[in-house]
């Protein structure tokens, strides 16, 4: 990769945590195996609509990945970017609504990674 396009991707990467609404379901996403844009959308409290737009963002920068079976889209993360997911989301695994979304996972039965 030249280094315009490093800064480009860097760029682009950074600006996927900068809403709490963002952050949050990149943490739901990279917490669990799988899970349905439905789910996250409750778990983070935003609409479905702007989840799923997050959800897009993340894709378009290969940090997840989804299958759809019938009319519903299951998300997960590129095991590649996990590890970098990881460690750009652990400055934020104090704060209330992270806490909250995490406690929420645990309690639907979601084996939490990490």
């Amino acid at each position: 990769m030249k280094s315009l396009e490093k800064i480009d991707y860097a760029e682009a990467f950074f600006k996927l945590f900068t809403t709490k609404g963002r952050i949050r379901v990149a943490n739901i996403l990279v917490k669990v195996n799988e899970i349905s844009v439905n789910e996250i959308a409750d778990i983070a409290e935003i609409e479905q609509s702007m989840c799923s737009r997050y959800l897009d963002s993340l894709k378009k920068n290969r940090l997840a990945s989804y299958r759809r079976d019938a009319q519903t889209n299951y998300y997960s993360y590129y095991p590649e970017a996990k590890e970098l997911l990881a460690h750009v989301l652990a400055v934020v695994q104090d704060l209330e609504e992270i806490q909250k979304d995490n406690q929420e996972l645990k309690r639907r039965g979601y084996l939490l990674n990490g």
